[in-house]
């Protein structure tokens, strides 16, 4: 019975660290993955030769679980690809969506990959 309690103690222990020095606590991560920000974001029409502002709004800012839904508004196909690999729209035409649910914080760079001009960033808080 006692080895029992220590067992016991020793994994309340251990679950007390993890819980108290984890970036994000449970309660956190059920409250974000509950309500999910989404922000919309497009492609300009004609965006081909705007660079940084063919892609609006950019930067796009959100929290950790947010989400990004970039629409397509010009008349030709584009993307939206991760510089770093992490999502690719593969190509989109006019008027298709893509969506990406961002789950880890940092700067995420992206381009057309037709049209490598194009180019946008998001940061994730």
């Amino acid at each position: 019975m006692n080895n029992l309690v220590a067992v016991l103690g020793s994994l309340g222990m251990l679950l007390f660290v993890f819980v108290h020095f984890s970036d994000l606590s449970s309660t956190d991560f059920v409250e974000a993955q509950n309500h999910p920000q989404l922000t919309n974001a497009t492609i300009l029409l004609d965006s081909t030769n705007l660079g940084d502002k063919a892609y609006q709004p950019n930067p796009i800012e959100i929290p950790v679980w947010g989400s990004v839904s970039w629409t397509n508004d010009d008349r030709i196909a584009h993307s939206v690809t991760a510089t770093e690999g992490e999502f690719d729209s593969a190509v989109m035409q006019p008027d298709e969506v893509f969506e990406y649910t961002f789950d880890k914080v940092g700067g995420f760079a992206y381009y057309c990959m037709l049209h490598p001009s194009m180019v946008g960033h998001v940061v994730v808080h």
